[in-house]
């Protein structure tokens, strides 16, 4: 029975395509993620990420070059800065993502970035004044953020 209906499903999946994926209202699609870049709330980094958990998204966590060019492009057209998912609060010098907590595999930092400049700088921001590149500030700063979740999958209707 259970064949059956496996098999009945890889029959619909075949005779009928998947839509593409979809984003929630307010938030924007790029590869198979959407994000929402929130203006509305300058929040603290801790803050930033609960608001994000709230939503079924973390802070954008930044995996390709292509992702930080989107991300910049967009907070270049808002013009502002914004907090992602990056820290180093456990291990100073030692940034990983706050879903995950694995190391950046790729880095977009400002040149002499990150500094930890007067010991107190452990959360990733995306800032405007220096070309929507990387910086290291202190999570107390309030700071607009971005929310990344995965882009949900529509499955056609039958019937």
């Amino acid at each position: 029975m259970q064949e059956l209906v496996l098999v009945s499903i890889l029959f619909l999946f075949s005779e009928f395509p998947v839509s593409d994926a979809v984003c929630p209202d307010n938030w924007i699609q790029h590869s198979d993620s959407c994000y929402l870049f929130e203006t509305r709330y300058s929040l603290d980094w801790i803050k930033a990420l609960s608001y994000c958990h709230t939503l079924g998204s973390t802070l954008a966590e930044v995996g390709s070059s292509s992702e930080n060019s989107f991300l910049k492009l967009e907070a270049k057209q808002l013009r502002g800065n914004f907090w992602l998912g990056g820290n180093d609060i456990v291990v100073e010098g030692e940034w990983v993502w706050a879903s995950t907590h694995k190391p950046l595999t790729f880095t977009g930092w400002y040149q002499g970035q990150p500094n930890n400049h007067h010991g107190n700088e452990h959360c990733l921001v995306l800032e405007l004044s220096i070309n929507e590149a990387w910086d290291d500030v202190p999570c107390s700063s309030r700071i607009s953020f971005i929310c990344e979740r995965p882009a949900s999958v529509v499955l056609p209707v039958i019937g």
